[in-house]
């Protein structure tokens, strides 16, 4: 599985700036991140440094380390018995996330094509007493039996301009040219349930199609991208939210 992180850019305006005078003025200035290759052939988060960290890889925008900075970290861990949402406390106990409260979703098609779990949370919780919104998977157990797991953070308003739940499909490799979607409006995280969800009904149309000959998986795949569809739809609205039928089917429900 390929990863993807996140990624700030800051801009000075006046060339005679100094790096250290930088600052994220607001949610405009900041983009999400794209893996680089450098003049060396070294694959690099464009933007952002490495820290210490004993745990796993931990990684923060070059020159802007404070409570409102976003954050990445990734680490493989043996498997020590974990449910998902103990994984992903484990997880980000290892970093400065705090009060986490999330919502996770499993990936089916993951499960079947590559016999291991892939599952992803949406959530919110505090990194030195400010709100922050995060972004969570993990997949595994491989061979080895060890779980790979990912974690971005950001202030709600950087996790949305980063276009909320596109951007984990774009560094996860599932959507390969974000442009193709005019409207991004879509992928707003308004609830973390609704996120949750688009994110695995996306992840599950895009494995679907790419191994369409299993036949078996045909009826699987359509109602992926038909829940995908159905769930992009409801969130544009405050007073809508998602029940599922016994197929599977996501149903919306909008409110008087």
């Amino acid at each position: 599985m390929r990863f993807r992180i996140i990624l700030i850019l800051t801009a000075c305006y006046l060339q005679t700036c100094a790096q250290s005078e930088k600052k994220l003025n607001s949610s405009t200035t900041i983009k999400p991140p794209v893996f680089i290759t450098d003049a060396n052939g070294k694959t690099v988060i464009d933007g952002w440094e490495k820290l210490e960290s004993e745990q796993g890889n931990l990684y923060a925008p070059k020159g802007l380390k404070n409570a409102t900075t976003p954050g990445f970290f990734q680490m493989i861990t043996p498997n020590n018995n974990y449910n998902a949402e103990r994984f992903f406390k484990f997880l980000a106990s290892n970093t400065a996330l705090k009060n986490i409260s999330l919502k996770e979703v499993v990936m089916n098609s993951h499960y079947l094509i590559e016999g291991k779990m892939l599952v992803a949370c949406f959530g919110q919780g505090q990194v030195e007493g400010k709100k922050v919104y995060f972004f969570m998977d993990l997949n595994g157990p491989d061979l080895d039996n060890k779980i790979i797991g990912n974690l971005v953070y950001a202030t709600p308003e950087v996790f949305n301009a980063w276009n909320g739940v596109l951007f984990p499909l774009v560094l996860n490799g599932y959507v390969k040219d974000p442009s193709t979607f005019e409207d991004k409006s879509v992928f707003k995280v308004v609830d973390f349930a609704s996120a949750a969800t688009f994110y695995g009904a996306m992840v599950d149309a895009k494995l679907y199609s790419e191994l369409s000959v299993m036949s078996t998986l045909s009826n699987e795949a359509n109602k992926a991208m038909q829940n995908a569809s159905t769930i992009s739809n409801c969130i544009l609205s405050d007073n809508c939210d998602i029940t599922y039928d016994a197929e599977g089917k996501a149903q919306p429900n909008y409110k008087n």
